[in-house]
Parts: structure tokens; sequence; C-alpha cells
């Protein structure tokens, strides 16, 4: 059992740079040495649109409960910890992270630009953002919360400490014991981004963004993308692996606004000849990380649907669309009769 994690503010907590002027906000401006506490996250020389994150270490405690029927597995556990972890000893795990980015700076982002985002075709706005983000872009599928999202990926060398290992005696039950608990903390210290701020010639006022009621923060699971697993053809390459999580009662989703029109043409032509998608387009469908079998789900390609009968809506989903843009670019040619 892990309970809610704890998650400190501010400079103490013997955090790494804490109390400096690259973590701590002395005032209203920042250093103009380097880019100071700011981190270039995206840049855009073409049309001179650049965007940084203000640095932040983060600290969280993970308080976790370990329960066992018996004394002896109990026993094992707590031997097992110190005997194969590190307690009291800090250890880096590097992971990967995603952050994510605010609907309304993702349309600051569309307007200063001048690329489209709209709620019908996101391929074009997603593109743009891996083009110009210095880390990977991924994009949440719309589902029930019907709002689109994106998040940067990111890799981060977490400093974890296991500390404060305790075991009990176990609850008295007439004459003999049950329910033996194991209990500890674990300190994970990482980098992240407090805020984003955009530079560009176009902003020349300030900006007031209204809020907007009944928005709510969902937690999702983040899938850790392990290409190792994903034999890539020669001459593929992954299209998009976005994320998304079914609301109560939805069985579906559309995949189809992270396709482009030449995709959908292929996919039609496909269609109307009875030929195998496998032949330019291959989808794996994973749930918090494992990789979901074919009889688990069915693709609709004619509507650009996936169908899931048994979903699990606390759970998150994820795509990995890759494609062979050569044989597109070909089939494309050969469609519309290109020279």
């Amino acid at each position: 059992m892990v309970l809610i994690p704890r998650i400190v503010f501010g400079q103490d907590e013997n955090r790494f740079l804490g109390h400096t002027q690259i973590n701590s906000k002395r005032n209203y401006t920042t250093g103009m040495w380097g880019d100071g506490d700011l981190i270039p996250l995206a840049e855009d020389k073409d049309k001179k649109l650049y965007i940084h994150g203000h640095y932040n270490r983060a600290v969280m405690y993970v308080d976790v409960v370990c329960s066992f029927h018996t004394y002896s597995e109990q026993i094992n556990f707590v031997s097992y910890i110190h005997n194969m972890l590190p307690v009291g000893h800090n250890q880096f795990i590097r992971a990967p992270l995603e952050l994510y980015i605010p609907e309304d700076f993702c349309s600051l982002i569309s307007h200063y630009s001048h690329v489209p985002y709209t709620d019908d075709d996101v391929h074009n706005f997603l593109s743009y953002m891996n083009k110009i983000f210095h880390h990977p872009i991924t994009y949440k599928l719309k589902g029930g919360s019907n709002s689109n999202e994106f998040f940067m990926y990111y890799i981060a060398d977490i400093d974890s400490l296991l500390t404060d290992v305790a075991y009990d005696q176990g609850m008295k039950d007439g004459q003999i014991r049950r329910n033996f608990n194991v209990s500890f903390t674990v300190r994970c210290e990482f980098n992240t981004i407090g805020y984003f701020m955009m530079n560009s010639p176009e902003i020349k006022k300030n900006i007031h963004i209204a809020p907007v009621d009944g928005r709510a923060i969902v937690p999702i699971f983040t899938d850790v993308i392990n290409l190792d697993d994903f034999i890539i053809p020669v001459g593929w390459s992954i299209l998009s692996f976005p994320i998304f999580k079914l609301m109560p009662g939805d069985k579906s989703i559309s995949f189809d606004n992270v396709l482009n029109e030449s995709l959908r043409a292929c996919i039609d032509y496909h269609l109307e000849r009875n030929i195998p998608m496998d032949t330019f387009i291959t989808i794996q469908f994973r749930e918090n990380g494992k990789i979901l079998q074919d009889e688990l789900y069915t693709i609709d390609w004619k509507k650009r649907m996936i169908h899931i009968p048994l979903p699990n809506y606390h759970r998150t989903y994820r795509l990995i669309i890759i494609t062979s843009p050569v044989y597109v670019n070909e089939l494309i040619e050969q469609i519309f009769d290109l020279e």
C-alpha cells in the first residue's frame, strides 16, 4: 500500500541548489548571465519564438506500507531490504518523466506561431511542437475529458533515499497474531519546471486568460516508452505515441486526429482493395506499460477507431504508431498520379 505522496515546497529539506539564485526566487527578474534560472525548452528562429521553463528542484516523500500474513514473511522481507537495497544512502535512478503543458499555453503557442490548434486535427500542431522543443512532446488522445493534452517527455536523474524502515509485532487475534506490517519512506528529488515563459516580438501587451470553471486535474500513469520491445523495420519511423484514459462508459477511442491526409488516403486505398494495413502502418497498444494482445482490442480502420471490449477505467493506455514513409509516398504518387 502506497499512501498519498507528500510534496515539499520551498528551499529546505537539504535539496540540491537550495537557497541559491538559480533555485530561490529573490525578486521579479531573472539573471542576465547565461539563462539564469530559466531553462531553454523550445526555439523557433524563423518565427522568433522562444520558450523557457523556470527551474525547480522538487522533493517528494512516498510512504510505503507492506502487509504480510505471517511473521516469517515479514522478517524475510525486512532482511531483503537491508541486504539488497541501499538503506540510508542516496541512489540515482534515471527515469523518464512527462511534464504537462497547460492547454492555455498551447493556445498561446498556436496563436504566435500561426500553426492551427484545432480539436479535429492536432497532427500539424504536434509536429510543430516536436520540431521546436528540445525534448519529445507526447499527446493524450481526447477521451471523456473532452480536451487535448500535451506533455514534455524528458529524462530525469531522481535522487532517491530509502529511510525509516520499521516493522511491528502484528495484530493479536486470540492466541495468534496476524497482519505483520513493514513500513519505510522513499525520498525522491528531481529537476522539473515550475512555469513556462514565452518570448516573441509579437507579444506587445499583457495577456489575460479567463479562467474556465469545471476543469479538473485527472492523475494518469506515465508509460515508460522502451523502444527495445517494439521492433522498427528498416525505413520505418514512429509517427506518434499518444496516451489516453477512458472515462466510465467509454469503450472506444479515435486516433484519426493524429493521422495526416496521406495516411488517410492510404488507409482508404487498402480498405477498398482488401490489402493488409501492416504493409505501411503498425499500431502497438499498451495498458499501463504492458503490451496488450490483439484479442483484447479491435481496430476499425474505416472509422479510425480502437474498440476495447473490457476496458479498465483506472488505467492509462498508450498507442505507438509506426509507418513506412517510403511506401506512403510511393502510394500517394500512384493514387493521385503524381510525378
